[in-house]
């Protein structure tokens, strides 16, 4: 939180924290989801998915899957309005945290709902990749060169301007 906070200058109000596990659970408690790319997949077949490092295309397209599945984690959820099950499966489950209080989650989502008309829509959800590049740094505490994503902030304040304006 702090680092995007950071990074972006943007304040977070909240955050969410799954293990692999809770992840599945999730999935499976929503009797799993439905993908463009996949079709129907229980719990432990979108966590191959979202953990396949040898998809082709590389980091990004893994990213791409790890984006869909997470919008169709949150459509299933809405699908089914199973907010209520969810969040308190986040609350009480050891393998998750969620760090927003109720009343904060009640007031976005009724403010979302006004604001959209009583409609809520993922068409809307835009997804940036943090501007940048790739390199290779010499890091002394390994003594081997690691990858690193470097951003360019520039992209990134016109990123920020876009969106949070």
């Amino acid at each position: 939180k702090k680092t995007i906070e950071q990074l972006l200058n943007i304040p977070i109000d909240g955050t969410l924290e799954i293990t692999f596990k809770s992840f599945q659970d999730i999935i499976d408690q929503l009797g799993g989801i439905t993908t463009k790319q996949y079709g129907h997949l229980d719990g432990v077949d979108a966590l191959k998915k979202v953990r396949n490092r040898s998809r082709e295309g590389g980091a990004f397209a893994r990213t791409e899957d790890q984006r869909e599945i997470l919008m169709e984690v949150v459509n299933e959820i809405r699908e089914q309005k199973a907010y209520q099950d969810v969040y308190d499966f986040l609350k009480e489950s050891s393998e998750s945290r969620i760090v927003i209080p109720k009343i904060r989650f009640a007031l976005f989502s009724a403010y979302a709902l006004i604001r959209r008309a009583g409609k809520l829509s993922f068409n809307d959800v835009h997804n940036d990749v943090i501007p940048g590049n790739s390199q290779l740094i010499y890091t002394p505490e390994f003594k081997k060169e690691l990858y690193y994503w470097i951003p360019d902030e520039a992209k990134i304040n016109e990123i920020i301007a876009k969106w949070f304006s």
